[in-house]
């Protein structure tokens, strides 16, 4: 049964109380706003009412002033009298009677009769109409006269300046008009209820007609708003308040509750800060350090940042058993050595008659061509490749001097094979010292003469040091390339595939060596790669960190010992 993780548990338990509480106060805080925005919403359709009453009574009056002038009025008939006394008489009369009206109703700000027919047009207004208003509105009665059309409903007029609401009744040539302008309307609002609050007169289009109130200029997402139909729809009251308002209606009890449940929220988040820093924090760090541990970090020791005993005690107790376990382990280590050195003495052995089988053939070789001088000269730098090789190891030198050795290995091999192989050795300046396995390079360049000079051939040798970026590590890059033959499918799948053992022929020894001789230095795979180049050649490349895991003193070999 797979174990579950107490930190994971109470963690997510801290969660879920944390949630609640946070759901419960947002829960708290909609229903809080909600009520808050119905009473608001509830006062603004209660004001919208009111005020549309009163817009609606001066219609009416408007109206009524309207019947009054025109029914039962003779002057009105005098109008199209062939007299002109008679009409300028009759002009005055409704002129009289129109100035009565107004005083009385207070309704219309202006009142109109256009008899087209004689080119006459009356007019009474209060003083919040302009002369050039005035003059537009006899335009527009004088025009309604001329078309003939009965508008009994209200009708707009968009003024220069302002916006008119105006009715009329038409007879044949003769209109009469009530005229009131959509500021005037909207006038009589007291200025308390505009208070964060504005009102809007709409057309059946939806077009605005005037506004007033101190709200208007707020932005529409911040507003609450109401509307409520005038005149059969022909008009709309659109009254909207800012929502800003809603606190204020958010009763004492309410405002206590939401302060308990702030100061819940804030003890929790208090609590789970504790938590997570006393328990949850050092169980984590102690956690990781125990699998750091668990996993070969022998060096590394926990540590809490807890001030409680209990944390102290067991970081204590658990450092105590592992010094101890160290301790065993030490023991354990050291036979590993043992072995390890043993396992380096068999691959030494795998590298050492190879390399002096070729030595002896070259000798005997020169024997029979009877050139002594040159066998004088071969076996001077064999001396001094014996003297280096016998001190290989499980050990690194400085790349400087592998290098010095790879170039009089060329030499040796220049006597066996004349101009059969032209080297360039190309060195960063700067991995001159870094340090290589020993022989590492050396047996590189002897699989090429073993597998890629021929006799009476010639192949170029390109040997490039150079540091490298790596699997994320700064390591020296040794890359050996020719432009022989290649290597064969099945060495580079063994090589680059992990099956590197050498073959029951003999093949593949040197190869295998260096592969497993890195292994056993550096603690990691995969630092040798093989390829083939176009349109032909083998490529040897050879990634080397900057310091070797596993490492044995150098063993150094005089001239006497030979």
């Amino acid at each position: 049964m797979k174990k579950k993780s107490f930190l994971h548990i109470l963690s997510v338990l801290m969660r879920i109380q944390m949630a609640m509480l946070a759901v419960v106060l947002a829960v708290f805080l909609v229903m809080a706003y909600r009520t808050a925005e119905d009473k608001q919403r509830t006062a603004l359709g209660n004001y919208t009412s009111i005020y549309k009453s009163q817009i609606e009574n001066r219609l009416s009056r408007c109206t009524d002033v309207l019947s009054e002038l025109v029914y039962g009025n003779t002057d009105l008939d005098m109008l199209r009298s062939s007299s002109e006394a008679e009409r300028q008489y009759a002009a005055v009369n409704l002129s009289n009677d129109m100035v009565s009206l107004m005083r009385i109703t207070e309704g219309p700000e202006l009142l109109l009769v256009a008899e087209a027919s004689q080119d006459l047009l009356v007019s009474v207004k209060d003083g919040g109409v302009t002369l050039a208003e005035e003059q537009e509105l006899k335009e527009l009665a004088m025009l309604t006269a001329t078309t003939g059309n009965q508008l009994w409903e209200w009708q707009v007029y968009q003024g220069t300046s302002r916006v008119y609401l105006y009715r009329a009744l038409v007879q044949e040539s003769r209109a009469v008009l009530a005229v009131v302008s959509a500021e005037a309307l909207l006038s009589d609002f007291p200025a308390k209820a505009l208070s964060q609050t504005s009102f809007y007169l709409k057309d059946a289009a939806g077009q605005v007609l005037g506004q007033t109130g101190e709200g208007a200029d707020k932005p529409a997402r911040t507003m609450l708003s109401w509307g409520t139909p005038l005149e059969n729809g022909v008009f709309e009251l659109y009254g909207s308040q800012s929502r800003l308002d809603f606190f204020q209606q958010i009763s004492s009890y309410a405002v206590l509750l939401f302060g308990v449940l702030l100061v819940l929220v804030g003890f929790g988040l208090y609590y789970a800060r504790r938590t997570r820093q006393e328990l949850l924090l050092p169980m984590s760090q102690m956690t990781r350090d125990m699998e750091a541990i668990q996993n070969g970090r022998l060096d590394l020791r926990i540590s809490t940042e807890s001030d409680s005993v209990e944390f102290q005690t067991l970081v204590d107790g658990f450092n105590r058993l592992v010094e101890e376990v160290v301790n065993l382990k030490i023991e354990s280590y050291e036979k590993q050595l043992a072995l390890l050195d043993t396992e380096q003495k068999y691959i030494r052995l795998q590298i050492k008659p190879h390399f002096f089988l070729n030595a002896m053939s070259t000798i005997v070789g020169l024997s029979r061509s009877g050139k002594n001088a040159e066998i004088e000269t071969y076996i001077n730098a064999l001396s001094k490749n014996i003297r280096y090789m016998f001190a290989s190891g499980l050990h690194t030198v400085p790349l400087q001097e592998e290098i010095r050795h790879v170039e009089n290995y060329f030499e040796m091999q220049e006597l066996k094979y004349p101009d059969g192989v032209l080297y360039f050795v190309d060195m960063d300046e700067s991995v001159r010292d870094w340090p290589v396995p020993q022989m590492l390079i050396h047996t590189l360049v002897e699989n090429e003469y073993k597998y890629a000079v021929t006799a009476g051939g010639q192949i170029m040798v390109l040997i490039k040091l150079c540091p490298a970026r790596w699997q994320g590590e700064e390591m020296l890059l040794v890359q050996v390339e020719d432009d022989g033959k290649g290597y064969p499918a099945q060495v580079l799948q063994s090589i680059n595939g992990g099956d590197a053992a050498p073959r029951a022929d003999g093949t593949r020894v040197g190869l295998a060596s260096i592969k497993r001789l890195l292994e056993l230095m550096y603690d990691r795979e995969g630092l040798l790669v093989l390829s083939n180049v176009q349109p032909h050649g083998a490529m040897s490349q050879v990634y080397i960190p900057a310091r070797p895991v596993r490492e044995r003193l150098q063993m150094t070999i005089q001239e006497s010992d030979l």
